[in-house]
C-alpha cells in the first residue's frame, strides 16, 4: 500500500488500493523463480542508481571545481601577459641606457649586435642550391643590394616565436627559439 502511495498519481490511488489484494492461489514455479530474479535485478539497478547519482554529485561538485580554477587560470595568464607586455615595453623604451650599460660592463665582449660569435663563417646559398662561403663584406653587399640573405646569428620572427639562425649547411639552416627581449636587443644594436 505504502508504494501505491508513494509512486501512483493521487486519481488513481483509491481504486489501486480497492483492487490490490494477496493472491490466494499458487503461481506457477516458473513466475515465482523469474521474479525472484527481476526483484534482485531491480535492487541491484536501484543500488546502482544510487551509487551513479552520488558519484554524478561529485563529479558535478568537481567540474564547478575545474570550472573555478580554469577562470582563475585564464585571469592569471591575461595578467601575466599584461606583465609580461609591460615588461617588453620597459625594455624596449629603456634599450638604449642597457645597451650603454652592457657595453661599460661587458668591456672585450665579441657581440656585434646580433651574434656573440660573429667570427663564424658566412655560407651563401647560390641559386643552384649549394652553398659557398663568404666574407662579412659580399655579405653587407649582398643585403646592401636587395638581396635576400641570411647568416648565423640573425634573428627572425614569425608571427608571435622568435629565432636565432644557429648553422647553415648543405643540408640547410637550422636555428633556435629565442625571448622577445633577445629578438629587440638585436634589433636595437
Amino acid at each position: 500500500m505504502a508504494k501505491i502511495e508513494e509512486n501512483k498519481p493521487e486519481g488513481e490511488q483509491e481504486l489501486r488500493k480497492r483492487l490490490f489484494k494477496k493472491i490466494k492461489g499458487k503461481l506457477p514455479d516458473e513466475v515465482i523463480k523469474v521474479r525472484d530474479a527481476y526483484v534482485k535485478a531491480q535492487d541491484a539497478y536501484v543500488k546502482a542508481r544510487d551509487a551513479r547519482d552520488e558519484v554524478r554529485d561529485v563529479y558535478d561538485k568537481a567540474q564547478d571545481a575545474r570550472d573555478e580554477a580554469w577562470d582563475a587560470c585564464v585571469k592569471a595568464r591575461d595578467a601575466y601577459v599584461k606583465a609580461r607586455d609591460a615588461y617588453d615595453k620597459a625594455v624596449e623604451d629603456n634599450m638604449a641606457e642597457i645597451l650603454k650599460l652592457h657595453a661599460e660592463e661587458c668591456a672585450g665582449c665579441p657581440w656585434d649586435g646580433k651574434t656573440t660569435f660573429p667570427e663564424k663563417e658566412k655560407i651563401m646559398q647560390n641559386p643552384d642550391g649549394s652553398m659557398t662561403p663568404i666574407t662579412a663584406t659580399k655579405f653587407e653587399e649582398l643585403l646592401a643590394g636587395g638581396k635576400n640573405a641570411c647568416r648565423v646569428g640573425d634573428v627572425f620572427k614569425i608571427r608571435r616565436c622568435y629565432f636565432e639562425l644557429e648553422t647553415i649547411s648543405n643540408y640547410g639552416i637550422s636555428a633556435k627559439g629565442i625571448s622577445k627581449i633577445e629578438y629587440l636587443k638585436s634589433q636595437r644594436f
